[in-house]
């Protein structure tokens, strides 16, 4: 924390701020302090080399608050001009804003995932397309002329670190087959992660008991910071799927 200046010293401040790098000569500094009746009832001579030595002293302090005016060009260039000072530039870090990451209604969280697919196929060279009609599957993907069906389950940031999913088993049974993949975005606080399954995979894990068999199949992904893996169910570690985007096209 600075310390406060003497009368003296703010005196100077007053009139120094504005000047810029520039500044102003100590005879220049006490005339206009004479001017406005800043000089505390001293003659000029006087306040003038009170006001130079006090200017003096507070740039050998270990913070200064003045700084001396060097020479921009000639043969002294860069050094400092006699007599003649400025008001210490003050470096401040810039403001950190934090922003809060909103919490979504169902309806904008499941088309921002869409969409966050359909963005990262896209890096991976699929060409890639909506489903008007959601009857199962959200997206079909194209590459090396071959055509995917993808399914897109998204669920927001869980404050105990368990994303949840379900599907419901009539439209699993629809479409399950070699060329459908199931892509469970599991959205951070400022990102996402993608967890890519074929649906094949998601069989033999109803047919294994990793996911129950219901009318609606439930997944639980968590995930273990430390370790950085990723559960389903507390069962089975699909760490492997996660953001295996060229998976689907192997």
């Amino acid at each position: 924390m600075q310390q406060p200046l003497t009368p003296l010293l703010e005196t100077a401040r007053e009139i120094l701020d504005g000047s810029g790098r520039k500044g102003l000569h100590i005879s220049m500094i006490a005339k206009i302090a004479v001017d406005q009746n800043k000089n505390m009832g001293l003659p000029l001579e006087e306040f003038q080399k009170k006001i130079g030595t006090a200017l003096a002293a507070n740039l050998k302090t270990k913070k200064p608050r003045f700084a001396s005016v060097n020479h921009s060009s000639g043969p002294r260039k860069g050094k400092p001009k006699q007599g003649w000072y400025r008001l210490k530039e003050e470096r401040t870090a810039p403001a950190a804003f934090a922003v809060n990451a909103p919490q979504p209604s169902k309806n904008f969280l499941g088309k921002a995932g869409e969409y966050a697919v359909m963005s990262e196929l896209l890096f991976w060279e699929f060409n890639v397309s909506s489903m008007i009609v959601d009857d199962g599957i959200d997206l079909v993907a194209s590459k090396d002329n071959k055509f995917f069906h993808i399914q897109v389950k998204t669920s927001s940031c869980p404050k105990d670190n368990v994303w949840r999913f379900t599907i419901s088993k009539a439209s699993f049974m629809r479409y399950n087959s070699g060329n459908v993949f199931y892509v469970f975005v599991l959205r951070k606080t400022n990102g996402n992660e993608f967890i890519i399954i074929p649906s094949q995979q998601i069989s033999y894990m109803i047919h294994s008991s990793f996911i129950s068999d219901a009318q609606t199949l439930s997944l639980n992904i968590s995930c273990n910071e430390k370790k950085k893996e990723y559960i389903l169910n507390g069962k089975i570690n699909v760490t492997p799927y996660l953001g295996n985007f060229g998976g689907i096209i192997v």
